[in-house]
């Protein structure tokens, strides 16, 4: 299964209109949404607002940090997280009779206390190599090569050093996926040539890091199927006894 849309990952929220569609990263079933009356504003962000002495509100002097507090929709779940980052206003035109002109209120992501689920991680994948991928959404908004860096480690962990496999990462990589699955090694080799980038060059873009979490995903996928034994049994079972599972004496 795969969640990743990379439309979602925006660096830019446009608070008056639609909150983004982040999957929660506790039940991965239910969407993190925005609080607005627990939404942290800082005293100088008031003080512009409701000031008539002060230099007013507009696009030229109105620069921020704030905090959002989000909270999984799901009943079952209310998983809450925190998001800081920084709010500015710009100018956007809309028509009626007119072209017009307003102020929207633009929120720029930073850091996650709890990040969502950029990308669908499977229950197979162990904790030391699902911990780096999650590390690396909390800090993907603020700094790319950072969360490039993290996804690096992610593959060191992927394929550590054994007496069997004592190269380097990328030899590592080739000896453990060339000849099993030669996809898996085209996916997780890009990543590492990205993480590379991020290490010497240190100018790896948003988009370079969306690239990586999707060949991830894609490779998770391959690397960890879903087990679907349980389903396949119960349909093989109905079909030996020709008959529904509750007609079926244990």
């Amino acid at each position: 299964m795969r969640i990743f849309d990379r439309e979602q990952w925006k660096k830019r929220i446009a608070l008056n209109s639609g909150f983004p569609y982040w999957i929660c990263n506790e039940c991965n079933k239910g969407s993190l949404q925005k609080k607005d009356k627990l939404i942290a504003e800082p005293a100088e962000t008031k003080w512009l607002r409701t000031s008539d002495d002060g230099p007013g509100l507009d696009v030229d002097n109105y620069y921020a940090h704030m905090t959002i507090k989000l909270e999984c929709g799901n009943p079952n779940c209310l998983s809450e997280s925190l998001l800081s980052g920084v709010i500015t206003n710009e100018y956007s035109d809309y028509y009626d009779d007119y072209k017009r002109e307003h102020i929207l209120d633009v929120f720029s992501p930073l850091f996650f206390t709890i990040p969502p689920q950029v990308i669908f991680i499977p229950e197979g994948t162990p904790d030391n190599q699902k911990e780096m991928i999650q590390q690396s959404f909390k800090i993907f908004f603020d700094d790319p090569n950072s969360a490039a860096n993290k996804l690096r480690i992610f593959l060191e962990k992927l394929v550590p050093k054994t007496d069997d496999n004592k190269g380097n990462l990328d030899q590592r990589l080739r000896k453990a996926f060339k000849d099993s699955n030669p996809d898996i090694l085209n996916l997780l080799v890009a990543c590492k040539w990205i993480g590379n980038d991020a290490s010497h060059e240190a100018n790896i873009t948003h988009e370079d890091i969306l690239d990586s979490y999707e060949f991830i995903e894609l490779a998770l996928e391959k690397l960890y199927p879903e087990d679907h034994s349980s389903i396949l049994s119960k349909a093989g079972s109905i079909n030996t006894h020709k008959k529904s599972s509750s007609k079926i004496k244990s």
